[in-house]
């Protein structure tokens, strides 16, 4: 922001039990974008989601990908769109 004011980075939040179904690598590559805050929890509390797909929350809104590179690319998309 102009002004001195203070922008804010999307952050992106991971469940540990996802990071074992696969989004280690999401989070790795996510990870080497310093525009980021990325954040690991133990539990988000979407453990139907957590289940069933592979996710992450940006800025509270879960977002889902068939496989790593998928959640990477919805992940990008999101945040281009707002």
């Amino acid at each position: 922001m102009r002004g001195g004011g203070i922008t804010l980075k999307p952050v992106i939040e991971f469940c540990k039990t996802n990071l074992e179904n696969g989004t280690q690598k999401t989070l790795d590559y996510l990870n080497k974008d310093q525009n980021l805050d990325i954040e690991l929890y133990d539990c988000l509390e979407n453990c139907p989601t957590c289940a069933e797909s592979l996710y992450a929350l940006v800025n509270k809104e879960i977002i889902k990908g068939n496989d790593p590179d998928d959640l990477v690319e919805n992940i990008y998309k999101y945040l281009n769109e707002r």
